[in-house]
């Protein structure tokens, strides 16, 4: 499971600058997202604890972009594990402690370790 938050597509999600996982990925292959202000095109990547996560010039724009940070603005922080930026359209990992500080909603852990244990 902290392999799985600690993607760049889980943490834009989780970070409030898209509204779905899918619309993560998304944002992420139009290269939309940086990773220490370098442009990341690869939902697959793996963050390390420090990292900063954020939108490329312009992407602010976007309007589902506008859509998700209106729909952050309500939230009052996004996990444990992430910092949110002054600038409002970045943040940063801070690593994952534990596995109780991921926000488990409608996922089977067992079944996903049953899953990859074979």
């Amino acid at each position: 499971m902290m392999l799985l938050e600690g993607r760049l597509m889980t943490l834009v999600y989780r970070l409030g600058l898209a509204r779905t996982i899918f619309d993560a990925r998304q944002l992420i292959r139009h290269g939309h997202v940086s990773v220490d202000g370098q442009r990341v095109d690869v939902p697959s990547f793996s963050v390390s604890p420090g990292q900063i996560i954020g939108l490329t010039p312009g992407s602010t724009e976007l309007d589902r972009v506008k859509s998700a940070l209106e729909t952050r603005a309500s939230v009052s922080s996004p996990t444990p594990y992430l910092e949110v930026q002054s600038d409002g359209v970045s943040g940063k990992f801070l690593g994952i402690q534990s596995v109780t500080d991921i926000p488990v909603t409608r996922i089977n852990v067992q079944k996903i370790v049953e899953f990859y244990s074979k």
